[in-house]
């Protein structure tokens, strides 16, 4: 059974646990709140249809202050939506963290980052990453957009229309692999990971994700052929929170090896009274420690008594006097019948 196969099956128990409705009324609640922002963008975007032409190129002639204000509309509500959505996320993601350790989870725990202490917290950590993924989604999008530039009005419109699909498809699979780098910050921090800025939650997860990388995209590819029937059959309702349970299950198994190695350097760095030393300084505590151990078996004043003892056994078992009595004895006898006669 491999690692994949495993960690389903670790998610099939927690999930039987009294957890399936919880963690899909969770999952609803999040898609209730993105389908909300989705309703208000499209409302939007019906009052700038005049920005595109029939073919899809953007009409320059018709921007007017009026599209304008729109687009500002969409870009506030596209942040309304991230700022009402992300604690709600963050906490979901808490609530299925939480299933692992216990015998079933609190549904309340989804609403655990609205409180005072945690929101505005949780809101700007979301919001930095939101912009560092979204910066990543712009580079990847600029040779898409260029190539669609370059076949207006070009002899090579097809061929050029044809490699930006192609392109697209590439940067979309890049753009995938490199976010999947942050996967692990939402779980760092719901389990209090020790930071200082947002950076070095997202730095945490780089360096988790680059060292087993072939296990994170492992999870994805196990969960293909579900994806495939979310389309067909089954609803995506039931398959993202099985989904979901095993990807963090993943995550903390690769967190807790990383947080337990002297050599990694977020060893211990989520407790933030015992700061986490360097490696050059932690090997000499281990050296030191070897050390002792060794001085506290060796008994270096037992050894001489117990062979001092064997020695004393040896001295009274030699009878070294009574042995030339012996051998002198009958040459004295021989000696004296020799007289005799």
């Amino acid at each position: 059974m491999n690692a994949e196969k495993m960690l389903k099956k670790q998610a099939k128990t927690i999930l039987a646990r009294d957890n399936w409705a919880k963690s899909i009324t969770g999952f609803l609640m999040v898609l209730l709140v993105l389908g909300i922002g989705f309703i208000v963008i499209n409302i939007a975007t019906l009052f700038i249809g005049s920005l595109f032409t029939d073919d899809g190129s953007i009409n320059f002639a018709n921007i007017g202050i009026i599209n304008i204000i729109l687009c500002l509309l969409i870009c506030v509500g596209a942040l309304a939506v991230l700022i009402l959505m992300s604690p709600l996320y963050t906490g979901y993601i808490r609530f299925i963290a939480d299933c692992r350790d216990g015998d079933s989870g609190d549904i309340n725990d989804i609403f655990y980052y609205f409180s005072k202490e945690k929101y505005f917290e949780t809101v700007q950590f979301n919001i930095y990453l939101f912009i560092k993924k979204a910066v990543y989604l712009l580079l990847f999008s600029l040779p898409v957009v260029g190539l669609l530039l370059l076949s207006d009005n070009s002899l090579y419109q097809t061929a050029l229309q044809i490699g930006a699909v192609w392109v697209g498809g590439a940067c979309l699979f890049g753009y995938f692999f490199i976010s999947r780098l942050y996967i692990l910050s939402e779980y760092l921090y719901v389990r209090g990971f020790h930071y200082e800025k947002e950076s070095d939650i997202a730095k945490a997860s780089k360096y988790i994700v680059k060292r087993n990388l072939g296990k994170v995209m492992g999870i994805y590819v196990s969960y293909l052929g579900w994806l495939i029937l979310c389309f067909l059959v089954i609803p995506i309702v039931f398959v993202y929170p099985y989904f979901k349970h095993t990807a963090v299950l993943s995550y903390s198994y690769l967190y807790d090896i990383e947080n337990s190695n002297p050599q990694s350097p977020l060893y211990q760095s989520d407790k933030p009274s015992e700061p986490n030393p360097p490696v050059s300084e932690i090997q000499p505590q281990e050296t030191q420690f070897s050390e002792t151990q060794a001085e506290e078996t060796q008994f270096p004043e037992i050894q001489p008594e117990e062979t001092q003892f064997f020695e004393t056994q040896a001295e009274e078992t030699q009878f070294p006097e009574t042995q030339p009595e012996e051998t002198q004895f009958p040459i004295s006898e021989t000696e004296q019948s020799d007289d005799d006669n």
